[in-house]
C-alpha cells in the first residue's frame, strides 16, 4: 500500500475480517482502520467500519457483531439528525448479514440481527457493504429495506450454491458513488486475468 497507494497521495482504509485474527493486523494497519467509533467523513457521508472478527473463534470463518460497534454507529446516526444538513451513513463490515443461500452460510455472522435492527431504527443508514462471500450479492436489510451490497473478491469467487464450489467469474471490485443527497450507486468491475 505504501508503494502503490500512498506514493500517489491516496488515502486508504481497511476493515477486519475473519482472516485477520492475528496480533499484527491492528498494529500494522494503525491509522488505516475504518472503525465504528471513528467514522470516516467523505462529503455528507460518514463511513463506519465494523470489526466482525470473532473473539472466541480465532481460526474459523464465523463472525460476530460487537455491541460497542452497534452503539457507536447508533450514536453517530442520532447526532447527525440534529445537524442542519443531516449526514448519510454507510456501514462496512466483512461478514454478510443475511443468509446468502449458499454453503458460505455455515460461516455466518453471529448477532446479525443487531445490524438488521440498527438499519431498521436508523433511516440515516443508506447502505451496507460486505465481503466474505466473494460474490456481489444484493439484499435488503431491515424494515427500511436498506440496500446491502456484497463485494466480489480480488481473488477467486465463491459459487453461490449449497455445495462448496468456486465460480468461473473473474476477480473484481466495486466502484461506489456516494451522492450528497444520500443516493448510492454500486457497480461491479471485473479484472480479467485469463
Amino acid at each position: 500500500m505504501r508503494q502503490y497507494i500512498e506514493a500517489k497521495s491516496l488515502s486508504w482504509y481497511a476493515i477486519a475480517g475473519n482472516h485477520d485474527n492475528n496480533p499484527y493486523f491492528d498494529s500494522m494497519l494503525d491509522g488505516h482502520l475504518l472503525t465504528a467509533g471513528t467514522p470516516l467523513q467523505i462529503g455528507s457521508w460518514l463511513l463506519h467500519g465494523c470489526d466482525t472478527r470473532h473473539p472466541n473463534n480465532l481460526h474459523g470463518a464465523v463472525g460476530q457483531v460487537k455491541q460497542e460497534d452497534v452503539l457507536a454507529i447508533a450514536n453517530a446516526c442520532e447526532k447527525s439528525t440534529l445537524n442542519i444538513n443531516p449526514q448519510h451513513h454507510l456501514v462496512v463490515l466483512h461478514h454478510h448479514i443475511k443468509p446468502s443461500n449458499s454453503w458460505m452460510d455455515k460461516h455466518a455472522l453471529e448477532g446479525a440481527e443487531k445490524i438488521e435492527a440498527l438499519a431498521s431504527t436508523q433511516p440515516g443508514i443508506k447502505a451496507l457493504l460486505h465481503g466474505h462471500v466473494h460474490s456481489p450479492i444484493r439484499q435488503s436489510i431491515g424494515q427500511n429495506a436498506t440496500p446491502s451490497f456484497g463485494c466480489p473478491s480480488s481473488c477467486w469467487q465463491w459459487a453461490m450454491e449449497e455445495a462448496f464450489g468456486i465460480s468461473n467469474e473473474d476477480p473484481g471490485y466495486q466502484f461506489i458513488m456516494l451522492s450528497d443527497n444520500g443516493d448510492i450507486s454500486v457497480d461491479v468491475k471485473r479484472v480479467a486475468y485469463r
